[in-house]
């Protein structure tokens, strides 16, 4: 939303978001999801060719939450000393 003005800068009637999708003030964020949160924003600015996403939205945010799984899995093995 542009400050000066209060209209959104973009919208998106192609792709709108799901019924229920939006969390409401009383749902928190799990673990799992700012894992995929911050997994989405790394993956987002670096594309291979500038400009162009290597999967659709759905693909990238399913991509998200596989390196969220991961980092979860990685979560419980026990940690490694570096000598």
């Amino acid at each position: 939303m542009h400050l000066d003005t209060g209209k959104h800068l973009m919208t998106n009637t192609d792709n709108p978001i799901p019924a229920g999708a939006q969390a409401t003030q009383t749902e928190s964020i799990s673990l799992r999801d700012l894992a995929a949160c911050h997994a989405l924003s790394g993956m987002i600015p670096a594309p291979k060719v500038p400009g162009v996403l290597p999967l659709t939205p759905d693909g990238m945010a399913l991509a998200a939450y596989a390196y969220a799984d991961a980092m979860l899995r990685a979560r419980l093995l026990p940690p490694k000393v570096v000598k």
